[in-house]
């Protein structure tokens, strides 16, 4: 791992939402735990931040709720027991419930985000895209990670916009291109504002939002 400790300034609220359907498979729900468990261990937040998960196949539970990250190291361990379980892919009752969960744990200087680890093919697309809107409508920032043989112009839909700094696609689970979105991902949320990519798919060269307070080696200040 080359991960960063970026010393976030920002609290913020994140609920990841992990497919655990049929078409994900239990070995690659296993590798898809450590990528999330691997995520929070990085987070360096102040004690009002806030992390929790969601498994969702044929329906959506709650499995960790949102509790402070000032216990990284716990909540990997929790992370990493989380059952596989198969199943349709009822995305939609996915991102209504992190939407719920994240309104109703709001505060107002912590910023709301979502993290969907996915194949991206749905049960019901035009439910899923109205979940995603209403998402969108919340002030929610909404990444997705497409893993596997992806529907792209679903994932792309569920991500904030514009939909090349918040949907990612991973042609496999491959440790390394994770370990990449794990600092990817670490960056553009562990800041006052945000980093934005210089060239997203060619290589992972940033440059600086003036309202960023650190910029790590390789960026530069806008």
């Amino acid at each position: 791992m080359f991960l960063l400790s970026l010393g976030c300034t920002r609290d913020f609220h994140i609920m990841f939402v992990m497919d655990a359907s049929g078409s994900i498979g239990g070995s690659n729900f296993e590798i898809m735990k450590s990528f999330v468990a691997n995520v929070i261990r990085s987070l360096n937040t102040s004690t009002d931040s806030k992390v929790g998960v969601i498994r969702f196949s044929n329906s959506a539970q709650v499995v960790i709720p949102l509790q402070s990250t000032q216990d990284a190291s716990g909540l990997a361990t929790q992370v990493l027991a989380v059952g596989y379980i198969g199943g349709g892919t009822a995305t939609h009752t996915a991102l209504e419930l992190m939407e719920t969960e994240l309104l109703a744990a709001n505060v107002d200087s912590a910023a709301p985000i979502g993290i969907l680890i996915t194949d991206g093919r749905s049960n019901n697309r035009a439910l899923t895209l109205a979940a995603a809107d209403g998402v969108h409508a919340e002030g929610i920032s909404m990444y997705t990670f497409g893993i596997g043989d992806t529907n792209d112009e679903e994932l792309q839909a569920i991500a904030s916009a514009p939909f090349y700094e918040y949907s990612f696609y991973i042609s496999s689970f491959n440790a390394t291109e994770f370990d990449q979105r794990v600092l990817l991902l670490t960056r553009q949320t562990c800041s006052s504002g945000f980093c934005m990519p210089v060239h997203v798919y060619a290589s992972y060269n940033y440059t600086c939002h003036k309202d960023t307070i650190l910029c790590m080696s390789n960026y530069m200040l806008m």
